[in-house]
């Protein structure tokens, strides 16, 4: 067949061929060559004429037969000229299958490279509105009418609100009957890349997300239609992680959801950057990897919302506020497992937390403020609301903390405090906010890379109650020493203590009005220990106390009936190093501060406590006592002591039984025994203290110090009684020295200028004893109040007494009243009478009673002897006999005299004229004043007077020789002032 013949036995077919070739090629030429021209040349102008913004397109392909269309490297630039969106392919296959399904179905919908650059200003504009900002104008405009429409109509209608909600569920319907419905067998995303900047944070914030790979199959939003998804997306840098996976339900129509998700490596310092202007500290680092279940429904009224199965894991997240050198949190694991959130029951549950491997530091600043409560953002006012928000209801059934460290820094005290806690683990199971919830606790932690502490038991929030049992084995206390540098000078160079401790709390329950609130219940029972504690003063760097242990047992606390019950306290091992340094201050006196004094007066404000000790012990201690303001230093050592003190109490009214025993210097017995009231705010002390056999050569820096002299040898015993009662003190000291002897005179320039080796003398007994009675008393409340002051004031007063005034001293030892210190004599006489025999008597048994009492004889001589010698001397030239002469008689006797001592005869020729009597009398008168003018009392013979009297007082001491020779010495003579009496002087000599 020709091809004539074919056209023509085919015409018709080939023309019905040719047209709908036509029709083919015309619809090709228009949709797939004309229609991607005009849409690449129209596209950039329509987005420029509605927004200043502009549009680029490469390549725009429609295949007509496949029903494709392919768009290659768009990009769309803001009014800055930035880029703002843009993709590098888009391909979408439309199905003809649309046609019967009544809805767009797609074969696949992919977009390639795709991008989007949202920025917020300043003004809360966004660079999205010059694109819908016509489109929001008119809504807002169509807005504004229905408001005043609906507000003409509320005012109308008194059932506005359901006429509201009824508009309301109509526009929702209008709203989904407007969606169209889409299917989209395959959706790729590939390489999505997101970025975010806001311009109204203090410093813009900028964000990277992607790139995202998104696969969904059979997207759709046809109405009910509950269709599985999957996504999955990666990312190597942004905030969103390095991968994310979805997969679930997704309903359109209406909008419901259910489904899980996982995402890993949330990048957390990224947050932060965000957040940074509400929350002080600085996130450093740290990742975050969540997993959820989730199922929302927001086709309700009320959205229904609740996450299952959700587990988040952070890693490595370093927290530090600015200018700080450490970091404020460290949470190297931090995971919360199975946690469980109903957004209707407003309820969370968690089955596990877990803080592993993690520090957290808590700082004190100088000013008291804490560093986690300054990471807190501020709070915000809470806004007055009628209706009450309902409490969140949480609950976890375990909270665990695994090998986690606590660094504690105060710096409230002069030097920062630093505590350390290591391997922190704790079990918390049942943790709830219910009320009256009760959950238990297993706690323990390692303090210091040393000490060990635990704590188990069950607390409650709702009120708080607690029930713990604490344990501590060898904690450390160096920590605390820069809390005891604010009251005292001193350093812990050791030390630990144990602890086992029960405590029972319960805070104050507000009840109704009509009664009162229940108050706060302590109740604190156990025992603790310290162990192996050295201190030191601070100045000298010398330890001053050593304790083995102290034993704490019995105790018990509560509140609110203040009370401190304590069974037992046991000192073992105590040393204390008790020293005066060269200005005469005690080490341990100045380790107190000021503030100490401060801190008493403000403690002393409140209620005081009822404290009570059953009984305290001190075991096997030791007092060394170092005294180098004497030269050289003193050293005195109390070892071993034992103090036993029983029923020790606030009470006023109480009385605790004392018992002290030790030994000084390792052979002086030295005990106590008394009752005294130590605790409570007025002191209370009776006892006696007896010391016996102290070796006095041991107080040689005392006495060559203060007196100046060395003391030989010598045993002193005390027994001394003391009252303390309502302030006043009244003591008793009976002072025993036993065969004391001074020694070799010292060089100093604070010796005393009394004598003291005569003091000795006059106290020391014929058995070489020295008894001293010595009532002491004060007032505690005197500013001016010293013990030792009280003791060296008698003791003194005592000496002073005894060397001033001996003979009465001596006068008493016979029980005379008479001054034993002089001896009279007859004018001219040299040997004393009776009576001053007698006193030399009493003297001598006085002297028998002080062994080592010298008496210093002085012979003495007046004016009244003189005379008393001229009248002797004449006696013995004129009437040596002295016989009974009559004026005739002595006459003669005076002339021969007279005769004999001038060489001549005495002229009477100038005799007045007179009787015979009377003229011999004149005479005899005459002759006796001349005579005796003419006899010389010489200063020889005054001095051989006063040496034969002294000679004659040593003579009647000597008589028995029962008093030694030795003890007596003569002195030089005396010269008596103008005085009625001739009386010589005896002194003491020691």
């Amino acid at each position: 067949m020709s091809f004539k013949q074919f056209i023509k036995s085919y015409r018709k077919p080939l023309k019905i061929t040719f047209i709908m070739l036509s029709v083919i090629a015309t619809y090709a030429l228009i949709l797939g060559l004309l229609t991607p021209y005009l849409l690449k040349k129209n596209l950039p102008a329509m987005v420029s004429d509605n927004s200043s913004y502009s549009m680029q397109v490469e390549e725009i392909r429609i295949n007509p037969f496949y029903l494709s269309l392919e768009v290659k490297e768009l990009t769309i630039f803001d009014k800055n000229s930035e880029d703002f969106a843009g993709f590098s392919r888009l391909f979408v296959n439309f199905q003809l299958s649309s046609l019967f399904r009544w809805m767009w179905t797609f074969e696949e919908f992919t977009l390639e490279a795709p991008r989007l650059h949202y920025q917020l200003y300043q003004d809360s504009s966004t660079n999205f509105d010059e694109l819908i900002g016509a489109k929001i104008t008119a809504q807002s405009s169509d807005g504004a009418q229905a408001t005043i429409a609906g507000n003409s109509n509320s005012a109308v209608n008194a059932e506005g609100d359901i006429a509201g909600k009824s508009a309301a569920k109509s526009e929702s319907s209008e709203a989904a009957n407007t969606v169209p419905k889409i299917l989209v067998t395959r959706l790729n995303i590939d390489q999505l890349e997101l970025r975010f900047t806001d311009h109204s944070k203090k410093e813009p914030f900028s964000a990277h997300i992607g790139p995202l790979n998104i696969e969904l199959d059979k997207f759709t939003t046809q109405r009910e239609l509950n269709s599985p998804y999957k996504l999955k997306a990666t990312s190597v840098s942004g905030i969103i992680g390095t991968s994310l996976e979805w997969q679930g339900h997704v309903t359109i129509l209406p909008l419901r959801s259910s489904g899980q998700f996982k995402i890993d490596g949330i990048s957390l310092p990224t947050l932060y950057q965000y957040f940074k202007d509400d929350f002080p500290p600085g996130v450093r680092s740290g990742t975050l990897n969540l997993s959820a279940e989730y199922a929302i429904d927001l086709s309700q009224e009320n959205m229904k919302l609740n996450v299952s199965k959700a587990n988040m894991l952070f890693t490595d997240l370093f927290i530090k506020r600015k200018g700080v050198d450490v970091n404020d949190v460290q949470l190297n694991h931090l995971a919360i497992n199975g946690l469980n959130y109903s957004l209707s029951e407003n309820s969370v549950k968690v089955d596990e937390i877990i803080l592993k491997d993690s520090v957290i530091n808590v700082i004190r600043s100088k000013s008291g403020a804490l560093n986690l409560l300054q990471m807190l953002p501020p709070s915000a006012e809470e806004e007055s609301s009628e209706t009450p928000q309902p409490k969140l209801k949480l609950a976890i059934d375990k909270i665990s903390l695994v090998n986690n460290q606590l660094k504690l820094t105060d710096k409230t005290t002069e030097v920062a405090t630093q505590v350390n806690l290591t391997a922190i683990n704790m079990n918390l199971a049942k943790f709830s906010l219910q009320p009256k919830a009760v959950f238990p606790l297993n706690f323990s932690a390692i303090v210091e890379q040393s000490g060990n502490i635990s704590a188990k038991g069950d607390l409650s929030l709702y009120p708080i109650t607690a029930n713990l049992k604490v344990n501590a084995q060898s904690v450390p206390v160096l920590s605390v020493e820069p809390y005891m540098h604010q009251w005292v000078i001193s350093e812990i160079i050791a030390g630990n203590f144990d602890a086992s401790m029960n405590i029972v709390y319960a805070a104050a329950i507000a009840k109704q009005a009509s009664t009162s609130a229940s108050p706060e219940t302590i109740h604190i029972t156990g025992d603790m220990a310290l162990n192996n504690w050295r201190t030191r003063v601070t100045d000298n760097d010398e330890d001053y106390v050593r304790i083995n242990k102290i034993s704490v047992t019995g105790i018990d606390v509560k509140q609110p009936q203040n009370t401190v019950d304590i069974e037992r306290v046991t000192i073992d091992k105590l040393w204390l190093n008790a020293q005066r340094n060269k200005q005469g201050v005690m080490n341990v006196a100045t380790i107190r501060k000021e503030r100490m004094e401060q801190r008493q007066e403000a403690v002393d404000e409140g209620k005081p406590a009822v404290v009570n000790l059953k009984h305290f012990q001190v075991n096997s201690s030791s007092v060394l006592y170092t005294d180098y303001s004497v030269s050289p230093r003193y050293k005195m050592r109390i070892d071993p002591l034992q103090i036993t003190i029983t029923g020790l109490s606030s009470d006023v009214n109480s009385r605790a039984n004392i018992d002290l025993q030790g030994k000084i210097n390792k052979f002086a017995p030295l005990k106590l025994k008394g009752s005294v009231n130590l605790l409570s705010e007025t002191l209370y002390s009776n006892f006696n203290l007896l010391l016996n056999d102290v070796q006095m050569s041991d107080f040689t820096p005392y006495s060559g110090t203060y007196v100046g002299r060395e003391i030989d040898k010598g045993k002193l015993n005390l027994n001394i009684n003391y009252l303390i009662e309502d302030q006043a003190l009244n003591a008793t000291n009976t002072v025993f020295i036993d065969r004391f002897h001074l020694g070799d005179d010292v060089q100093s320039d604070v010796a005393t200028s009394l004598p003291i080796g005569l003091a000795v003398s006059l106290l020391k007994d014929s058995k070489g004893e020295i008894h001293i009675d010595m009532p002491i008393s004060g007032n505690l409340n005197d500013p001016d109040f010293s013990y030792g002051k009280l003791v060296w004031q008698t003791l003194g007063n005592l000496i002073i007494k005894a060397v001033s005034s001996p003979f009465s001293l001596l006068a008493g030892l016979v029980g005379s009243d008479e001054d034993l210190g002089s001896i009279e004599f007859i004018a001219g006489n040299p040997t004393p009478d009776q009576a001053m025999i007698t006193r030399l008597n009493l003297l001598k048994k006085a002297l028998l009673q002080r062994p080592e009492l010298q008496l210093e004889v002085s012979g003495c001589y007046h004016e009244q002897d003189s005379e008393a010698l001229r009248q002797e001397i004449f006696k013995q030239r004129i009437n040596p006999n002295a016989q009974a002469l009559s004026n005739e008689q002595r006459l003669p006797l005076l002339v021969s005299a007279y005769s004999e001592s001038f060489g001549h005869a005495y002229d009477f020729s100038e005799a007045p004229i007179m009787d015979a009597d009377v003229l011999i009398s004149w005479k005899v008168d005459q002759l006796e004043s001349v005579l005796l003018n003419n006899i010389i009392i010489d200063n020889n013979m005054l001095i051989n007077l006063a040496q034969e009297r002294s000679r004659n007082i040593q003579q009647v001491l000597l008589s028995d020789n029962k008093l030694a020779a030795n003890r007596l010495i003569i002195g030089k003579v005396l010269a008596l002032e103008s005085s009625s009496d001739i009386s010589c002087p005896l002194a003491p000599a020691g």
